[in-house]
């Protein structure tokens, strides 16, 4: 049976560690000796992203096998390792906290990010010093982490929080902390936390709903607080949102963003930090332990994305504590259709093809096949600022789902306003709209329904209830970098272009990857339609049509076989 990717792991493990070696002052006479001055920002960083990633990723390397290392090679990285960490306690504010260089001061969340590293590893050396003497922290090292976590212990219990995935951060953090040293222990504190309850509701999904990012945050404190506080509501949730998670999975191991409420929103990356917490449940959920360690041994064979060096310390935590031994693999989801009724969302995978369907514009449509992507659809009429296509109605298809938007979203549109024949002061202008009569317009109603075909995916969209005449844009965004093919037609287009699809059929191309669009619409050359979202960065496909609207497309996909 196999074991996970750990040769590609220990390269990727050893690259982020020369990497920030480069980016570190070490000069014992200056102020920041120890620091790593992060790549992005150009100052020296003594957070969870920039040197406590570093004492992190340098401390797993010095207590593992993952890189081979000369007894001088190890010795100059033990002290370096040192100063880092004797940087990252200098840079507490009087608080115990420290910050977060690009957003966040005096920050109590940020805080907890560090200490989590900072106990995690005090953890694995005492293992260590049980185990084999030679794959030890420098004994400085692990005096300076220690000063660092009583000082940053206060500054955790009053330091509070800011977004929802932080309370766990906080609340975990401070657990590791009393279960390394029980003088710390701030249990009530820890229990405040956990009195408000799991933020995953009823279709499997955090507050946050970030694949690529946050779901890994939350799942990894949470399972610390399952470990160290004795939670076990923990579990259930982790083992529910690692299961969506991997529902959201397209056929080259990139993850679906369309959900997202964060900064992964929109973006097509494997999920790389995402692994750590699938090795660690599977170790304490035997049912999922083929299918998560299946998902993340493919995920430790991608390259991890940029920056993403502290994900690497929890990796090489999981692995230093036995959780990963061989294993027989599986397949992960690849045939399914679900439908999370809370987010009204419906996705469809099939094979290589994954479909994701939204209510709102620009994500109405989601496709990926290959390295072929639609990220987005929207539609829209150019209809007294009522006409975008927003969904107030869904219905799950046996092969797909239909959408309903009825145009009624803001009150007294669309319709024409009448006087009132007497003064209205331009202070009392939206009061007096009350008093108004109202001439109204029938509203732009209209339906979308999406079916996924063994090879196609049909598109009909109805718009017969708005007047005639209201032009409509229906819009298929594709990201930059494709090549644009038509019968009479091939273009490289960049982002931000408008392409007219007069008469189809049209092809985005990327590299042996295709999807094609059949159908078309030149009833008028409106760019820029203000009913649909903007599309920056993307290159942008407009059918034109007017009022009634009654049209059937398909799009069609490169074959995936010889």
């Amino acid at each position: 049976m196999p074991s996970l990717a750990l040769d590609a792991f220990g390269r990727h493990l050893e690259s982020a560690v020369r990497d920030l070696a480069s980016f570190q002052r070490f000069d014992p006479r200056s102020p920041e000796h120890g620091a790593i001055i992060h790549p992005s920002m150009g100052l020296a960083d003594p957070s969870h992203v920039g040197t406590m990633a570093f004492v992190g990723c340098a401390g797993a390397v010095l207590l593992g096998e993952f890189v081979p290392l000369e007894r001088s090679e190890r010795g100059r990285l033990a002290e370096r390792f040192v100063a880092a960490a004797g940087f990252v306690l200098r840079s507490q504010r009087p608080s115990g906290r420290l910050d977060l260089k690009a957003c966040n001061i005096d920050s109590g969340p940020d805080t907890g990010f560090a200490v989590q590293i900072a106990c995690a590893l005090l953890e694995l050396d005492r293992g260590s010093r049980d185990a084999d003497a030679e794959r030890r922290l420098p004994a400085a090292g692990v005096r300076a982490l220690r000063q660092f976590i009583e000082r940053a212990v206060p500054g955790l219990v009053a330091g509070g929080f800011h977004t929802p995935n932080h309370r766990w951060v906080v609340a975990s953090a401070l657990a590791q902390a009393g279960a390394l040293f029980p003088r710390l222990a701030a249990r009530s504190v820890v229990e405040a936390y956990l009195a408000e309850g799991i933020d995953i509701d009823t279709d499997g999904f955090y507050i946050e709903r970030s694949p690529a990012i946050y779901d890994a945050v939350t799942n990894r404190s949470l399972l610390l607080l399952a470990e160290h506080a004795g939670y076990a509501p923990a579990l259930a949730a982790v083992e529910r949102s690692l299961l969506v998670d991997l529902h959201l999975l397209h056929a080259d191991d990139t993850v679906e963003t369309a959900l997202s409420q964060r900064q992964d929103h929109g973006t097509r990356t494997v999920p790389f930090a995402l692994a750590a917490p699938l090795i660690e449940a599977a170790a304490v959920l035997p049912r999922r332990r083929a299918l998560f360690l299946s998902a993340a041994a493919r995920f430790l064979a991608a390259e991890p994305p940029v920056g993403q060096w502290g994900n690497l310390f929890w990796v090489a935590r999981a692995l230093l504590r036995g959780a990963v031994p061989s294993f027989r693999p599986v397949a992960l989801p690849d045939d399914y259709s679900v439908y999370w009724p809370l987010r009204r969302a419906w996705r469809r995978r099939r094979g290589a093809r994954s479909l994701t369907c939204t209510p709102e514009g620009p994500n109405l449509l989601r496709i990926a096949h290959g390295s072929a992507t639609l990220a987005g659809m929207s539609i829209g009429h150019a209809y007294f600022g009522t006409g975008s296509f927003r969904g107030d109605a869904e219905e799950v298809l046996s092969d797909g789902i239909r959408i309903r938007s009825d145009g009624t979203r803001f009150p007294r549109r669309p319709g024409y306003d009448l006087p009132l024949g007497r003064p209205v002061a331009p202070e009392s202008w939206e009061r007096a709209m009350a008093d108004r009569d109202l001439v109204p317009m029938p509203a732009s109603r209209a339906t979308l329904t999406v079916r996924d075909l063994p090879d196609r995916v049909r598109i009909d969209i109805r718009s017969d209830a708005a007047p005639a005449g209201a032009c409509v844009g229906i819009c298929f965004d594709f990201p930059a970098g494709g090549v644009w093919e038509t019968e009479a037609l091939t273009l490289k287009p960049v982002a931000g272009q408008e392409l007219f699809l007069q008469k189809g059929p049209g092809r985005m191309r990327y590299g042996r990857d295709w999807i094609e669009i059949r159908g078309g619409g030149a009833a008028h050359r409106m760019w820029g339609m203000r009913e649909v979202p903007g599309a920056t960065g993307l290159v942008r496909v407009v059918l034109a049509l007017v009022t009634p609207v009654r049209v059937g497309i398909e799009l069609r996909f490169s074959p995936e076989n010889l």
